[in-house]
């Protein structure tokens, strides 16, 4: 039942650092980066290129698709501001100006990246995860992270308070007060594991402190793969799971790649021997479980 995994090809070696974006180029040691001391897994494929589907942003997208993924925000954007026609401050204020700095923000985001594209694909034997961000975290995103938990806390203590001057029914209060303590309790454990996460994490960790949030999807849950050679040295993968019970699909991975032909060829040999090795250990399972 059991397989070995075939060797990675010399086609797909790290030319630079995964995390810290420094070349590896003519470096007599491609085992370290001399950079940020990241050991370079020779086991791992790092592939580059731009987010698709859901993950697709302004911070992202590929230049050909820029302006129509602002279309699409300003779409969306505009239909979440149809409620408040006839308050055009409130929807300046709270729509707009937000909208335009984070527009801004994105924009400048993807002039700070220095890997080859925007978004990073990781393949190994262990499985698939897309990064699409490639910027350090920000400081913003470790605190909602880490102490988001305190949000629906702060909410229900608020009720209390509304409550206490007579501005919330008993009824209302009863009903809402448990289930913002409830989604507290939830988020609770999940900002603490965050939290030792980001403790276990290197000082010097760019990119690869993206693993506290996305870890890599085993083969055993992969349902297929596609992926189509385009033009210019790049291809479209897309890796998912269906949900046969709704008929509903899960994608992992989303992407147009920079991929030549003989690297394509070679990754589809890589990903159809992850696969079948991949459904071998959950037969295996089922066979251990049954």
């Amino acid at each position: 039942m059991s397989a070995e995994a075939p060797a990675i090809p010399a086609c797909f070696r790290c030319e630079v650092c995964p995390n810290c974006a420094y070349s590896l180029a003519g470096s007599p040691n491609t085992d370290v980066c001399p950079e940020c001391g990241r050991i370079i897994d020779p086991s791992e494929i790092v592939l580059y290129g731009w987010a698709r589907g859901q993950a697709e942003s302004l911070a992202n997208a590929k230049g050909s698709r820029l302006f129509v993924v602002f279309l699409i925000s300003l779409a969306w954007s505009a239909l979440l501001g149809l409620q408040f026609i006839g308050h055009w401050r409130l929807v300046l204020i709270v729509g707009l100006v937000p909208g335009a700095l984070q527009t801004f923000h994105l924009l400048r985001q993807r002039q700070s990246i220095d890997h080859p594209g925007l978004i990073q694909v990781r393949l190994s034997r262990r499985g698939c995860v897309q990064y699409n961000s490639l910027t350090a975290p920000s400081v913003f995103n470790d605190l909602i992270g880490a102490h988001l938990w305190l949000v629906p806390i702060f909410a229900a203590a608020g009720l209390v308070a509304v409550h206490h001057f007579g501005r919330l029914s008993s009824l209302q209060f009863w009903i809402w007060v448990p289930i913002a303590l409830l989604i507290g309790g939830v988020l609770w454990p999940l900002c603490r594991r965050y939290r030792v996460a980001l403790k276990n994490l290197p000082a010097n960790a760019i990119t690869d402190a993206n693993a506290v949030v996305f870890r890599p999807t085993p083969w055993t849950v992969v349902s297929d793969y596609s992926l189509a050679q385009g033009q210019r040295g790049e291809c479209r993968l897309i890796i998912r799971r269906e949900k046969t019970w709704a008929r509903d699909v899960r994608e992992y991975v989303n992407a147009d790649i920079r991929c030549n032909e003989e690297q394509a060829q070679k990754l589809r040999e890589l990903l159809d021997a992850w696969l079948e090795i991949g459904r071998r250990e959950q037969e295996l399972k089922r066979f251990r479980d049954s």
